[in-house]
């Protein structure tokens, strides 16, 4: 298991999820170590209490904004210890 925790997360361009969106999820108790979420123009930020090494699906849906062209298939995630990101 791990200690505190961060995942980023990359969203195409276009898109955004609202902060209260993710404030929502957090509440939710739907993944129970999720702590805290912030969102910022491109990825949105999902801050763990911890993380176990049992698989777990992670789940977010963002909203279309405006039309964009040439979108890729593939975005980042990184997921880091919240005190040395390095």
């Amino acid at each position: 298991m791990s200690g505190a925790a961060v995942l980023e997360v990359e969203i195409p361009t276009g898109y955004h999820l609202l902060e209260s969106e993710a404030t929502k999820i957090v509440q939710s108790g739907v993944h129970p170590t999720l702590q805290d979420a912030r969102t910022i123009e491109g990825k949105t930020i999902w801050f763990f209490d911890h993380i176990t090494s049992e698989w777990t699906c992670f789940n977010h849906t963002v909203q279309r904004w405006f039309p964009v062209a040439n979108m890729t298939l593939y975005r980042q995630a990184f997921l880091y210890d919240a005190f040395a990101r390095g």
